[in-house]
């Protein structure tokens, strides 16, 4: 008896979590999102185009709202401009009538270390390894691979400077850090772990970010791939496996 009801109780605790394919490598089924900035090939969702530069940012959405989960995925861009970005929003809705998306973002890719550092939370740039004075004078670009960020939402009181744009770096990783853990030109694994009001971000296997939410946000949603308005360039999107 004691047996059985061990077995019993280990059967219950597995079914309460499930793994599988967000993306079926074929088809958008499960998706929602413009089929004219988002394209299938070869088992990779690829956004934008190399050939034409985009005028905003765009994203495709999982139909389904997760909350607690791990989820799984490589990047990689294709670009003549090292200075691209891209994303993985979690816990995110759409903004209405708007493009944008609220919520949590793994950020991908380079942006220019001035900006970044408009939107800082509670990281020195000491910390990050930017150095502000120089940067005014020869600016460099930032490699934000596996940096938390969250935007876009009602509250502009969460913002440094939401009169610029609604958006805040909750954790940024030391730019010789980072620089050390990515293949830029190549693929990189992402892992977004959000359980409960913890956050954690891993690339290529390496902890990048972590953060506690304060705040009274909320704690489900889609999870959506950007990609970003700037100069033409391709982002791709594969291996997107789910844990919850």
């Amino acid at each position: 008896m004691r047996i059985l009801l061990t077995i019993l109780l280990f059967t219950s605790c597995v079914s309460k979590t499930s793994k599988y394919h967000l993306f079926d490598g074929r088809t958008f089924n499960g998706w929602e999102g413009s089929d004219k900035i988002f394209r299938i090939e070869e088992n990779v969702i690829i956004g934008g185009s190399q050939n034409t530069p985009i005028n905003k940012n765009y994203f495709l959405c999982t139909v389904e709202d997760f909350e607690n989960f791990e989820l799984s995925l490589s990047a990689k861009f294709k670009t003549n401009d090292i200075n691209v970005n891209g994303g993985i929003c979690f816990r995110a809705k759409r903004v209405p009538n708007s493009n944008e998306v609220m919520g949590y973002q793994a950020d991908i890719g380079f942006e220019k270390t001035t900006t970044i550092s408009k939107y800082l939370y509670n990281q020195s740039h000491k910390e990050l390894g930017i150095n502000l004075e120089t940067e005014m004078t020869s600016p460099t670009l930032f490699p934000l691979w596996g940096s938390l960020c969250d935007e876009n939402r009602p509250d502009r009181t969460l913002y440094p400077n939401p009169d610029i744009f609604p958006i805040v770096y909750y954790s940024i990783p030391n730019r010789t850090k980072i620089e050390n853990i990515i293949n830029p030109n190549d693929w990189n694994n992402i892992t977004i772990i959000a359980k409960e009001k913890y956050i954690s971000i891993k690339i290529n296997g390496i902890e990048t970010a972590n953060y506690y939410e304060k705040n009274n946000v909320i704690s489900k949603g889609q999870i959506c791939l950007q990609t970003h308005a700037g100069v033409p360039h391709e982002v791709m999107y594969k291996d997107i496996v789910i844990i919850h």
